[in-house]
């Protein structure tokens, strides 16, 4: 497999900060999927338990004697949306194509088969600007193929990107809802993404959330998703031990990989409009909670981060 990935120039980006039993877990399945190369960011400790837990990451990364490993550490702490940011901006002068997997996030096995094909596949197309891994639970069903959909709301769990694309992305989440606001074209926006550019500390950067204005450049651009039919990652930061969620089961999917078989991407836009709303209804019921945990919790538990 990473001979597949150094073929097409696609770059494996993992960000982790605080959670060394999440990152062994990813380590395990970068392994069983063959990644021997991979970029780690460390984002800078601001207390001693996290400066322990990242000698501990160090440690895991150093034992893992199959992995050539890239550790870049930030000279100063930046939070989550600045990190994820200075990753892709620093991999995208290397890479034309990433997956960008954060230290919870764990691929099952054709996650990145599934990744380099639709990659190379809608490389030359432009209304496809993200490729996502993770699939509702209502829509994650035993498969024997993999197969793709297309939706447009954007959920940063296990996903990739061309360089192309992400030089459009915007920091200010202000500008973008100036934009769409002011745009001339009638832009569709869901319930849920209107409800976040209504958020005052969403808008000032108060929440340190960056996948909202990523989700919004789909919207804003008319542009896609590329999704498989079925999850081919587990989150497993749902256990509290984020900044911004509490435990969570809305997102837990089952692993059916031993039921798959092979991946078969196709480039037809088929479009299902009563997927697409039950997928819009689905966000605006749970993904709040992946993001905007409750402020009093937020200033005794900034441990790790999580969106």
């Amino acid at each position: 497999m990473q001979k597949l990935l150094d073929k097409n120039h696609i770059g494996t980006v993992v960000l982790a900060y605080n959670r060394p039993s999440h990152l062994k877990r990813l380590l395990i399945s970068l392994q069983r999927s063959n990644i021997h190369k991979i970029s780690l960011y460390l984002d800078k400790p601001t207390d001693q338990l996290s400066n322990v837990n990242q000698k501990e990451i160090l440690r895991q990364i150093k034992a893992a004697v199959w992995l050539k490993c890239n550790v870049i550490k930030l000279k100063k702490h930046s939070g989550v949306s600045k990190s994820v940011k200075f990753a892709l901006d620093n991999e995208f002068r290397i890479y034309d194509k990433i997956i960008f997997l954060e230290d919870d996030c764990i691929p099952f096995k054709f996650f990145f088969q599934y990744m380099i094909n639709c990659l190379n596949k809608f490389e030359n197309n432009n209304k496809i600007r993200t490729v996502c891994g993770y699939q509702l639970p209502f829509l994650n069903k035993r498969r024997k193929i993999v197969k793709n959909i297309f939706i447009k709301r954007f959920i940063p769990w296990g996903w990739a990107t061309w360089k192309d694309r992400w030089v459009e992305y915007n920091e200010s989440l202000m500008n973008i809802k100036k934009t769409i606001y002011k745009s001339k074209k009638k832009i569709y926006l869901p319930k849920e993404i209107n409800n976040y550019l209504k958020n005052k500390r969403l808008l000032n950067n108060s929440e340190d959330v960056w996948s909202i204005n990523w989700a919004c450049l789909h919207y804003l651009t008319n542009s896609l998703c590329v999704y498989p039919n079925v999850s081919l990652i587990r989150n497993i930061g749902f256990d509290g031990s984020g900044v911004h969620c509490l435990f969570s089961s809305s997102f837990t999917v089952n692993n059916y990989e031993k039921y798959i078989r092979r991946v078969n991407i196709s480039n037809k836009f088929l479009e299902n409009k009563v997927n697409e709303k039950k997928f819009e209804n689905y966000m605006l019921k749970n993904f709040s909670k992946t993001i905007l945990k409750p402020n009093k919790i937020n200033s005794k538990k900034k441990t790790a981060w999580h969106q």
